[in-house]
């Protein structure tokens, strides 16, 4: 029998932005900097590293400074069914996340420590609202022996 687990509760927020050769991404929960890097794609194909990113990351928030994505931000919310921050959170210089957060420097170097302190500060500012599940099916119906 598989072991069910509960949903997790505490936030844990994808950061997006676009940059030259792609997109740039850091991944934060209350406790530690989870991930963050460079994915190289094209405008077109965009939608297709952010949902790539999310799929492997499993965040239950995305958000982003950059304007030229918040669309392609919606439309991968949606289907997953994580929140998006729409609200602007307070930014936070990179010294004091790296004070709130002693791995910064190196789980998000250069300027990935910006994207990550965007994250750092959705994760402290902002509660969203709790990834949505799908509705389960409950079958009681008793089968028969046979």
């Amino acid at each position: 029998m598989p072991i069910r687990y509960p949903p997790r509760r505490e936030p844990r927020v994808l950061a997006v932005k676009v940059i030259p050769t792609g997109l740039a991404f850091a991944v934060v929960d209350p406790w530690m900097i989870r991930s963050s890097g460079r994915t190289h794609c094209r405008s077109h194909t965009r939608l297709s590293a952010v949902l790539r990113i999310v799929r492997r990351e499993k965040p239950t928030a995305i958000t982003t400074s950059d304007t030229g994505i918040v669309e392609t931000i919606g439309r991968v919310a949606a289907h997953c069914g994580i929140a998006v921050i729409k609200k602007r959170v307070p930014k936070i210089p990179v010294s004091i996340a790296s004070d709130l957060y002693p791995e910064l420097p190196l789980f998000a170097p250069g300027r990935l420590g910006r994207l990550a302190a965007l994250a750092i500060s959705a994760v402290l500012h902002v509660t969203p609202q709790s990834r949505t599940y799908a509705p389960t099916r409950h079958n009681t119906a008793q089968r028969r022996a046979g």
